[in-house]
């Protein structure tokens, strides 16, 4: 059984249940979701999505034409036209 103490001690050690400071791993870096400037073609939900999660930008965008035509895609591609900020200007 894991008590308190032994929560903080892990956690001193960089392990446990506790959440690390960086909210990432020491030598895991996630790239941010934002829409790209480059590599888009209507406003860069794909290409943001697809960079965020480490897929090709076409699986991406063809999951989005299905889901349109069989779901809501094209509402959910827009809410996250809305919410995703742009990348900044490097």
């Amino acid at each position: 059984m894991i008590t308190a103490s032994d929560d903080e001690r892990l956690d001193d050690a960089g392990g446990g249940f506790g959440e690390s400071r960086s909210g990432y791993g020491e030598d895991m870096a996630t790239p941010a979701l934002v829409r790209p400037r480059d590599d888009k073609w209507i406003a860069g939900v794909c290409a943001g999505l697809a960079n965020r999660f480490g897929l090709p930008p076409g699986l991406v965008r063809l999951a989005f034409v299905i889901f349109g035509l069989v779901g809501a895609g094209e509402i959910v591609y827009i809410v996250l036209w809305i919410v995703m900020p742009k990348a900044q200007p490097s």
